[in-house]
């Protein structure tokens, strides 16, 4: 369970980046 959190936490930072540019 945590490391799925973790994993969709990172996926939201990517797609952040991602939009940001």
């Amino acid at each position: 369970m945590y490391q799925n959190f973790c994993d969709w936490k990172l996926k939201s930072l990517h797609h952040f980046n991602d939009s940001q540019r």
